[in-house]
């Protein structure tokens, strides 16, 4: 048994030694686009579930999230204000390739929470010449400005696909994205 602990523990080091950590040359190419969705507003009164595009290029990162108010679409009309929110967040970073697989990045930037009314008297019809819809007013009644700030892991199992997690301190999303410079090359 400890030969085979001893083996293991040298295949081990072997392989961990082969490994190029922090090879940032393969940061020149990478390029990836990519669609998240989670969390933002996280640790006020305004959190709820939003979507939000990322993009990386040379490893420097950078992404979008928003949270559209929850009832500003509602197709119900009534007499009174609901209370609702939106929030957004815009961020940056650099990626560190750890390993070739594995990139990890700080991430800050800025986020900002309003909380307001949707009108429900209020009727609007937005149209696309086939389709219609009706929406309301959202009035924002407090804006509430934050410095954002937390950590991206990107993990790219396969040559042409990403995934990742953002997490900062007023949001936590995660998504997939595609490497750009994966396509040119395929056959």
């Amino acid at each position: 048994m400890k030969k085979i602990i001893t083996v293991i523990l040298f295949l081990a080091v072997v392989s961990i030694s082969k490994a190029q950590w922090f090879d940032f040359s393969t940061n020149n190419e990478h390029a990836t686009m990519g669609f998240a969705v989670g969390k933002n507003a996280l640790g006020t009164d305004y959190s709820n579930w939003g979507f939000g595009i990322g993009f990386s290029v040379f490893g420097f990162y950078g992404d979008f999230f928003r949270v559209t108010p929850e009832y500003e679409f509602d197709k119900h009309v009534h007499d009174y204000d609901m209370p609702d929110s939106s929030s957004w967040a815009l961020n940056i970073g650099y990626q560190i390739p750890v390993l070739p697989w594995l990139r990890i990045a700080p991430i800050i930037g800025y986020s900002q929470a309003n909380h307001g009314v949707t009108d429900f008297s209020s009727v609007n019809i937005e149209t696309d010449g086939e389709t219609s819809r009706i929406y309301h007013d959202y009035i924002v009644e407090e804006r509430n400005h934050y410095f954002n700030y937390g950590l991206g892991v990107f993990v790219q199992p396969f040559w042409k696909v990403e995934f990742y997690a953002i997490v900062t301190r007023r949001a936590i999303y995660g998504g997939i994205g595609l490497n750009l410079f994966a396509f040119p090359d395929a056959k």
